[in-house]
C-alpha cells in the first residue's frame, strides 16, 4: 500500500477556490437572458458541460443547461456536438435526488434529437434509472401529444 504524498511544510495545503466556474455559469446565464440566438451558441457551452462534474456547481449548471436545451433543436445539437452524452449518462447514475427532474428533462431533449443516443441508451444501464424515475414520479404529469393509436 502506498502512502499519500505530503506537501513540503513551506507550501500551504489550503488553496483558494477559483471563481472561474461560477463566473462562466454567470456568463452563460446572461447569454440565456440577453444573448443573440444563433447556431454558434454561447462560448460557455463546453465549460458548462465540464462544470457538470463539479459538485458545488452541478445543480446550477444543469438548470442552465436545461434552459439552453429548451431553446430548440439547434441548442440540443450544439450540446451533442460538444459531447453532452457521456456527462448525462454519468449523472443519471447519481444518487442525488435533487438532480433527477432536471436530468430527465435534459435526457428527454437529447433522446428527441439524436437517434444514436436512443440506440445507445437501450444498451446502457442508465436507462433503468431513467425508466424507474419516470414510473415512480407520480407527481409529474405527462400528456401524450401524438396521435398514435392505443396511446
Amino acid at each position: 500500500m502506498t502512502t499519500p504524498m505530503r506537501l513540503p511544510p513551506h507550501i500551504s495545503s489550503s488553496f483558494p477556490r477559483s471563481a472561474f466556474f461560477a463566473n462562466q455559469l454567470t456568463a452563460f446565464e446572461v447569454w440565456l437572458r440577453f444573448g443573440k440566438r444563433s447556431a454558434a451558441g454561447p462560448d460557455q457551452v463546453p465549460i458548462v458541460l465540464q462544470v457538470l462534474l463539479s459538485q458545488p456547481h452541478r445543480l446550477r449548471a444543469l438548470a442552465l443547461l436545461a434552459r439552453f436545451l429548451d431553446l430548440g433543436p439547434w441548442a440540443g445539437n450544439l450540446a451533442l456536438v460538444v459531447g453532452i452524452f457521456p456527462y448525462v449518462i454519468k449523472l443519471l447514475q447519481s444518487p442525488d435526488r435533487r438532480l433527477r427532474h432536471i436530468l430527465v428533462f435534459v435526457w428527454a431533449k437529447i433522446l428527441a434529437l439524436d437517434r444514436s443516443c436512443q440506440v445507445r441508451t437501450a444498451l446502457w444501464t442508465a436507462v433503468k434509472v431513467f425508466a424507474l424515475f419516470c414510473v415512480l414520479s407520480t407527481h409529474v404529469h405527462v400528456e401524450c401529444v401524438c396521435d398514435c393509436p392505443g396511446v
